[in-house]
């Protein structure tokens, strides 16, 4: 089993370096190294953060060829039945983000995979002039490109655009997953035209999930790649410190999270081989289920395991 090299962690809304250790994991997904990682409660602002950090040199391991994200459309692994879900849920956000955009337009996608988001933003807005994206594996960003999207193969450190381009910055299921969140945050206010908008979402360690699993088996834990777990306060504190306004923050149906949950779960109890494979984000029994139990908790409680949050470049 492979060892990965890693790096020391600090928290990356505080910097504090202090905690408690929730839990401590290893990679049940996809098994792509034998360490153990610490989930660390911050001390001084309660962020929770993976440590240690996977060395930058590790990430072609700890994301494989075969990694979902990867292999939605176009892949390997086909057209998956989870994201046309997701498609589904996301047609009347995307509508919601693009409807002030004016002729000309632009939007930039961060972590764009095979492109679906700006698929979505082609046909729900169709005076956007410019459909650009970001991604990190060639497999998935080639996918994109095949669609007509510009797509830059790289780190959004590292992405060469202009500043005050963007109409909407997009990062959907992406920062959660940065070394640097806060620098990140940053490089999109300077893309950003005053007034334009960021659309983040991640998930949130204020959920039943995780007050339910978050010893152990929380989906969202995603070890060793979800390197933060921010809280809707944590965020927007990065977010106000490089000068955005939060417009909104709310939440959104996330049933594959419950899913990937009950997986670990039978992973680590070693059940029948039949069982885990009944349990996973392709069936469509639980699909329905879980997306019904979010129903009710947005109806009650307000909350799941992802929050949605939306931010104005102020200057």
């Amino acid at each position: 089993m492979t060892v990965i090299k890693t790096n020391p962690a600090t928290c990356n809304v505080c910097g504090d370096n202090g905690g408690d250790v929730v839990s401590t994991l290893t990679d049940l997904e996809y098994d792509t190294c034998s360490n153990e990682f610490d989930i660390i409660r911050c001390g001084q602002c309660g962020h929770h953060y993976l440590s240690p950090l996977p060395d930058p040199s590790e990430l072609m391991t700890i994301y494989p060829p075969h990694y979902l994200q990867y292999n939605i459309d176009g892949g390997d692994g086909g057209d998956k039945l989870a994201y046309r879900v997701k498609d589904r849920l996301d047609s009347a956000e995307v509508r919601n983000l693009t409807k002030e955009i004016g002729e000309g337009g632009a939007v930039l996608d961060v972590g764009c995979a095979q492109g679906r988001f700006l698929d979505l933003v082609r046909q729900a807005c169709p005076g956007v002039k410019t459909l650009d994206g970001i991604e990190i594996s060639e497999k998935a960003g080639n996918i994109a490109k095949e669609k007509g999207f510009n797509v830059f193969i790289g780190l959004l450190p590292d992405f060469p655009g202009q500043a005050d381009t963007y109409d909407l910055v997009a990062m959907q299921e992406v920062i959660e997953h940065l070394y640097d969140p806060s620098g990140c945050v940053k490089k999109i206010a300077q893309l950003l035209k005053p007034g334009g908008r960021v659309y983040i979402t991640t998930p949130t360690v204020e959920c039943m999930e995780f007050r339910l699993f978050g010893k152990k088996y929380w989906g969202n834990y995603h070890c060793p790649r979800h390197f933060n777990l921010f809280t809707p306060k944590g965020l927007s504190e990065i977010l106000t410190r490089h000068g955005f306004v939060i417009e909104s923050i709310s939440h959104k149906l996330q049933p594959a999270g419950w899913i990937v949950t009950f997986e670990n779960m039978l992973k680590v109890k070693k059940a029948p081989r039949w069982l885990v494979k009944f349990v996973n984000r392709e069936n469509p029994v639980l699909l329905a289920l879980f997306t019904i139990i979010d129903m009710i908790s947005l109806a009650t409680i307000k909350k799941t395991s992802d929050m949605k949050v939306i931010a104005v470049k102020t200057t």
